[in-house]
């Protein structure tokens, strides 16, 4: 497969890795319930996948000063240990939860010295959650100099890039996803309509809500 493709191309070829349903919605994130359902673990069977999404990483990152990689469990563990091998960088990791001992309780590895560059690594970003737990965990540890990429999105980077103060950088997004499914005809135009409707309302009150809970 040549690197050159989009992200969202392997998805769309990539069997499971992508659904859709008008009449049942998929549940991605607590609370959060899509029309489309988005496995990005399902990419790391095939080893030209995994090179692909590292070099896009790779090229992404490659004028930036980076000191370790961090993996969020479990989906950005994948990603997040090809990236460092490529790079030859430390690596550590994120639990969803703390073990009963030890000074970091939520760390797989070896945790750097506070003043490193974290590039944090996730498969997917929908409402933010997983990462706004990571990130304030972090901080509470005195880690201030960090930076977020996921392979897929559900569109709020900006957003949650003020709000979290972090930068942001998907791979992919969902808008140029549902554009590639229409023209390769994987998805009607109606299909198109619906999707949109329903992510614009999604976004429409979360970040309202997110608002009202900040006020």
């Amino acid at each position: 497969m040549n690197s050159n493709f989009p992200i969202e191309e392997i998805i769309l070829n990539t069997p499971g890795s992508f659904g859709f349903s008008k009449n049942k919605l998929y549940e991605p994130t607590p609370n959060f319930f899509s029309p489309i359902y988005i496995d990005i673990k399902k990419l790391v069977t095939n080893p030209d996948n995994r090179k692909i999404v590292i070099s896009k990483i790779t090229e992404h990152l490659k004028n930036q000063q980076i000191d370790t990689i961090c993996g969020l469990e479990s989906g950005g563990s994948y990603f997040a240990a090809a990236l460092a091998d490529k790079l030859e960088l430390p690596l550590f990791f994120l639990r969803k939860e703390s073990k009963s001992y030890g000074d970091f309780r939520k760390v797989i590895g070896i945790a750097p010295s506070k003043d490193s560059h974290i590039i944090i690594i996730d498969d997917v970003l929908a409402k933010g959650l997983t990462l706004s737990k990571s990130l304030k965990y972090l901080r509470s540890l005195g880690y201030n100099n960090l930076s977020f990429i996921s392979i897929y999105s559900y569109g709020i980077d900006d957003f949650l890039s003020k709000e979290l103060k972090l930068d942001i950088y998907s791979l992919s997004k969902f808008e140029n996803l549902l554009k590639l499914a229409n023209d390769t005809n994987l998805l009607s135009d109606d299909d198109i309509k619906y999707l949109k409707n329903h992510i614009a309302n999604f976004k429409d009150i979360f970040i309202q809500s997110q608002v009202n809970a900040s006020e």
